[in-house]
Protein backbone atom coordinates (compact mmCIF):
# COMPACT_ATOMS: atom_id res chain seq x y z
CA UNK A 1 0.00 0.00 0.00
CA UNK A 2 1.48 3.25 -1.16
CA UNK A 3 2.64 5.79 1.70
CA UNK A 4 0.53 9.23 1.41
CA UNK A 5 2.45 12.61 2.06
CA UNK A 6 1.50 15.69 3.07
CA UNK A 7 4.43 17.36 1.91
CA UNK A 8 4.69 17.43 -1.83
CA UNK A 9 8.46 18.27 -1.36
CA UNK A 10 9.25 15.50 1.00
CA UNK A 11 6.80 13.10 -1.59
CA UNK A 12 9.50 14.29 -4.17
CA UNK A 13 12.48 14.01 -1.99
CA UNK A 14 11.84 10.29 -1.24
CA UNK A 15 10.53 9.16 -4.77
CA UNK A 16 14.12 10.82 -5.41
CA UNK A 17 15.87 8.33 -3.22
CA UNK A 18 14.12 5.38 -3.93
CA UNK A 19 15.40 5.48 -7.50
CA UNK A 20 18.95 6.00 -6.42
CA UNK A 21 20.89 3.43 -8.33
CA UNK A 22 18.93 2.76 -11.15
CA UNK A 23 19.33 3.66 -14.90
CA UNK A 24 17.17 6.48 -14.75
CA UNK A 25 16.82 7.84 -11.32
CA UNK A 26 14.46 10.59 -10.63
CA UNK A 27 15.38 13.60 -9.65
CA UNK A 28 13.06 16.01 -7.25
CA UNK A 29 13.24 18.83 -9.62
CA UNK A 30 11.55 17.41 -12.28
CA UNK A 31 9.13 15.54 -10.37
CA UNK A 32 7.96 19.28 -9.31
CA UNK A 33 7.70 20.95 -12.82
CA UNK A 34 5.75 17.65 -14.71
CA UNK A 35 3.37 18.08 -11.45
CA UNK A 36 3.74 21.60 -12.35
CA UNK A 37 2.88 21.54 -15.51
CA UNK A 38 -0.17 18.80 -14.92
CA UNK A 39 -1.91 21.45 -12.62
CA UNK A 40 -1.62 23.68 -15.92
CA UNK A 41 -2.71 21.15 -18.01
CA UNK A 42 -5.80 20.55 -15.55
CA UNK A 43 -6.72 24.20 -15.56
CA UNK A 44 -7.51 24.57 -19.59
CA UNK A 45 -10.22 21.45 -18.66
CA UNK A 46 -11.29 23.31 -15.48
CA UNK A 47 -14.28 25.27 -16.50
CA UNK A 48 -14.17 27.50 -13.23
CA UNK A 49 -10.34 28.97 -14.17
CA UNK A 50 -10.24 31.80 -15.86
CA UNK A 51 -7.79 32.90 -18.08
CA UNK A 52 -6.35 35.28 -16.01
CA UNK A 53 -5.24 32.62 -13.12
CA UNK A 54 -4.22 30.60 -16.51
CA UNK A 55 -1.33 32.81 -16.92
CA UNK A 56 -0.65 34.19 -13.85
CA UNK A 57 0.20 29.98 -13.05
CA UNK A 58 2.40 29.79 -16.49
CA UNK A 59 4.22 32.63 -15.04
CA UNK A 60 4.67 31.21 -11.66
CA UNK A 61 6.13 28.20 -13.75
CA UNK A 62 8.88 30.12 -15.48
CA UNK A 63 8.68 30.90 -19.38
CA UNK A 64 8.37 34.45 -19.68
CA UNK A 65 6.02 36.75 -21.24
CA UNK A 66 6.27 36.56 -25.18
CA UNK A 67 8.50 33.96 -24.92
CA UNK A 68 7.61 31.27 -27.30
CA UNK A 69 7.42 28.42 -24.76
CA UNK A 70 4.84 31.25 -23.33
CA UNK A 71 3.32 31.46 -26.52
CA UNK A 72 2.98 27.80 -26.93
CA UNK A 73 0.78 27.72 -23.59
CA UNK A 74 -1.51 30.63 -24.12
CA UNK A 75 -2.21 28.85 -27.76
CA UNK A 76 -3.01 25.39 -26.26
CA UNK A 77 -5.55 27.87 -23.98
CA UNK A 78 -6.96 29.38 -27.09
CA UNK A 79 -7.59 26.27 -29.31
CA UNK A 80 -9.49 24.56 -26.07
CA UNK A 81 -11.25 27.16 -24.45
CA UNK A 82 -11.43 30.14 -27.25
CA UNK A 83 -9.91 33.55 -27.44
CA UNK A 84 -11.45 35.51 -24.47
Amino acid sequence: MPLKYEDSDLHDLMTEEKSRGTRAPQKAISIKQKRELTNIGRMILNRNCTKREYLQAIRDYGPQDGSPEFQRFVSLWDDYRGQT
